[in-house]
């Protein structure tokens, strides 16, 4: 059965990328309820659709097409076995990690009914890879090795 195993929220640190700035990509799950709102343009809105989430980076992402980023369960796990690492539901930067949803094969425009209130979120994009992102996991070539894997998650 598809669901939300998680919702994450950002643990606010400097980013490893730039120290001098902060990140948001450091999420954990939450099991408080969380209000979704639409978070206005990318540059000079909310950033996330989740209150208390934070993007560090607001040039590059957050905004109404890249309100919420889902993964899978299944996916972590996938790069957990690869990486020979624990990978917490959050740790891709993800606000929903999902169980038994197929987001690689996700398509644009593709509507997902979430939570007990019925919220309704539309997939815009998959997920482009960032230095933060490679940073915060600290792999080398981690980019390059994400994008070639193919399973970005949508966003």
């Amino acid at each position: 059965m598809a669901s939300v195993q998680s919702v994450n929220l950002a643990r606010v640190r400097a980013n490893p990328d730039a120290p001098k700035k902060s990140t948001g990509i450091d999420k954990v799950g939450t099991a408080e309820a969380v209000m979704v709102r639409a978070p206005g343009p990318m540059r000079g809105g909310l950033g996330s659709a989740l209150v208390g989430d934070t993007i560090g980076n607001q040039k590059l992402h957050g905004g109404d097409d890249q309100a919420v980023y889902a993964y899978a369960r299944e996916d972590l796990d996938e790069w957990q076995t690869r990486l020979a690492r624990p990978l917490t539901d959050g740790m891709f930067g993800e606000n929903f990690t999902t169980a038994g949803v197929d987001v690689t094969h996700a398509r644009i425009g593709e509507r997902w009914r979430v939570g007990t209130d019925g919220l309704l979120l539309e997939v815009s994009a998959p997920r482009t890879p960032c230095r933060t992102f490679a940073a915060f996991l600290d792999i080398d070539g981690w980019i390059k090795t994400f994008t070639d894997a193919g399973k970005p998650g949508p966003i």
